[in-house]
């Protein structure tokens, strides 16, 4: 059974909404827990705080001892689970790339570009949970069961530094993992652009599909391509547009249909837009290529 679930709270001067939560775990004698991040909805993240006890993570491939003093970050779309042995407690943060966004974006503590920390950090973490990482839990966790009229921007910061302590403490080499990590996102956003560029037309709809914030996605394909995300997608459904208008007999509207565009005047203004050219003189230069050849 899934024991932890972050369910949306409600906080902050508007009312927005958030996903986050901490809990504190603490096994009984003879009981047996299991932490399964299967039903995490995309875009979900938790950090598992083992204090004393032990646990085994189960990532599908192998069984990976948890010992005391361990930290383990699950994502949503990775499927695994940890069994927690009796007289195990610890600590559960749960949160979503919503509250990560937000996080992201308040630059006053340290350099720490927290997705690209996130998506660079590994499952598990053989290291001593030191009394800082320990402390700034239990302050997200008081914050977040208190109604202080700064609880947004306390949770904001106290997530921050503690994600600083935890990236220091665990010595993650950004720039020697970014390269591998880079180019399977690369990867992965390609393939799925090519298998879904007609119905998702949204970078946030492939950042969701990859459990990364569209920012870091975007960050990632410009450095790596020098154009971003929303580029690629534009160019693929641009280039299916043209093979349909020199290969196929379908008018305008037709295409617009097939692409995923019910509204012709906005299918007219993305395909000039793109290309350079509209519509109709692209296919007055199709025709006249043909008839020279």
């Amino acid at each position: 059974m899934k024991l932890f679930s972050a369910q949306p709270n409600y906080f902050g001067p508007e009312n927005d909404l958030f996903d986050f939560n901490v809990d504190k775990f603490d096994i009984g004698e003879f009981d047996l827990k299991t932490i399964n991040n299967s039903s995490f909805p995309a875009g979900q993240y938790q950090y598992v705080l083992l204090y004393n006890g032990s646990a085994t993570l189960c990532n599908g491939q192998e069984n990976i001892t948890i010992k005391p003093g361990q930290l383990v970050l699950l994502r949503s779309g990775k499927k695994c689970k940890i069994h927690l042995s009796p007289k195990s407690n610890g600590c559960v943060i749960t949160f979503s790339t919503i509250f990560l966004e937000r996080v992201d974006r308040n630059e006053s503590f340290g350099g720490l570009n927290i997705s690209r920390f996130l998506n660079a950090a590994q499952e598990t973490a053989s290291t001593e949970l030191t009394g800082d990482i320990m402390t700034f839990a239990d302050l997200l966790l008081k914050e977040f069961t208190d109604q202080s009229s700064c609880k947004c921007e306390l949770l904001y910061r106290y997530f921050r530094i503690f994600l600083i302590h935890v990236s220091s403490k665990l010595h993650t080499h950004l720039q020697t993992e970014r390269r591998p990590r880079n180019l399977e996102i690369i990867n992965n956003f390609k393939f799925l652009v090519e298998e879904n560029f007609k119905t998702k037309k949204m970078v946030a709809e492939y950042a969701e599909a990859m459990s990364v914030t569209p920012n870091y996605l975007n960050e990632v394909v410009k450095k790596c391509t020098g154009y971003s995300a929303g580029h690629h997608i534009r160019q693929r459904i641009a280039k299916e547009a043209q093979w349909q208008a020199m290969n196929s007999n379908s008018c305008m509207k037709g295409i617009a249909y097939d692409l995923g565009f019910y509204d012709l005047a906005h299918f007219s203004k993305f395909f000039k837009n793109t290309t350079g050219v509209n519509f109709s003189q692209f296919k007055s230069q199709d025709s006249m290529l043909q008839t020279v050849a």
